[in-house]
């Protein structure tokens, strides 16, 4: 069961990708959930209660970078991870003066990206809910 509170987001416009991810990371203990557009999460973002974006860098209506930009403009401030199907050392730099210390390359090993958004919550963020003793 996913825990409480916040959650991570994924943007990607593939649904088997959105949902395969979003899968992963619920069984890895955390509430996730995931769009399929720019414009989807950005009408959403508002409300949304976010621990980390996963994004992908490919969308149809802009480039992760660029919703990176938006996301930190609404006052996003969770960590964001880009993920790209080839992602070169301009894109990486591009990406780190967003901010953003994590690009992985699609297709995704799920250890991958869960130590990525480990790396990005901090060393108190395991994924599983406490234990309750």
């Amino acid at each position: 069961m996913p825990t409480a509170g916040s959650h991570v987001v994924i943007v990607d416009d593939d649904p088997d990708v959105c949902d395969a991810l979003r899968f992963l990371l619920e069984a890895d203990g955390r509430a996730a959930r995931g769009y399929a557009s720019a414009p989807e999460f950005l009408r959403a973002a508002p409300g949304e209660d976010i621990a980390c974006l996963v994004l992908d860098y490919r969308l149809p209506d802009r480039n992760g970078l660029d919703l990176a930009r938006q996301a930190r403009a609404l006052g996003i401030a969770a960590p964001i991870l880009l993920i790209a199907g080839s992602p070169d050392p301009g894109l990486q730099q591009r990406a780190e003066r967003l901010g953003i210390r994590h690009v992985l390359a699609k297709p995704l090993a799920d250890d991958t990206l869960l130590q990525a958004i480990r790396d990005s919550l901090g060393p108190q963020d395991s994924g599983q809910p406490p234990t309750v003793s």
